[in-house]
Parts: structure tokens; sequence; C-alpha cells
């Protein structure tokens, strides 16, 4: 699982206006459905955060990875955009939130 915030999005509404920050979340949503497999769950919380419930098959997928390409794009058309990313093996939460805000 993974845990995706768009970090300072408040900054990106007065920079940009709220109507640019809207369609940056739903473009990081769209692009982050794109990047997933189709056994994978993409979930919005709590407005700027993201939920990857992602089931592992030969091994973790590069999520890390995949988000960082997602970001450099993004960030062509809007510099300020950054997130934080924490990950973790449900196994390893005990499906706790709090555990995985621990694992970044």
């Amino acid at each position: 699982m993974a845990l995706v915030d768009i970090h300072g999005l408040s900054h990106i509404n007065d920079q940009y206006g709220q109507m640019a920050g809207d369609q940056l979340i739903h473009q990081f949503a769209d692009e982050l459905l794109n990047m997933c497999r189709r056994r994978d769950q993409v979930f919005r919380y709590a407005g700027d955060e993201f939920l990857l419930l992602m089931p592992i098959t030969q091994g973790p997928p590069p999520v890390a990875k995949r988000i960082a390409r997602i970001v450099e794009q993004l960030q062509q058309k809007t510099p300020d955009f950054a997130v934080n990313l924490a990950t973790a093996l449900l196994s390893e939460t005990k499906g706790s939130g709090e555990a995985l805000n621990a694992h970044h």
C-alpha cells in the first residue's frame, strides 16, 4: 500500500488559483490510475491524499519510480508541484494508517 499526499496544495491554490489546484488534483489522479495495473486500486482520501492498494505479484511494484515520473511531468506546467510518499506492506501496518505514516 502507498499513501501519497500532494505537498503544499494550499500554496499552489494561492499561487495559481483554486481552479488550477483542482485541475492538478484531477490530473494527478488520472496519472495515478494510468500507472496502475488492473488489480491495483486508487482511492482519493482527504482531498489531496491518495491511497493505493497494489497487490504484490512477483515483487513490490516500483511505486516510487512511477510517482516520480508523474511528478516530473506535472512540474513542467506547475513547478511547485511535489508529493510526499509513504509505502508499506499491509502486513507491516496491521491495517493501521498510523503505522503506514511511520514507513516513509
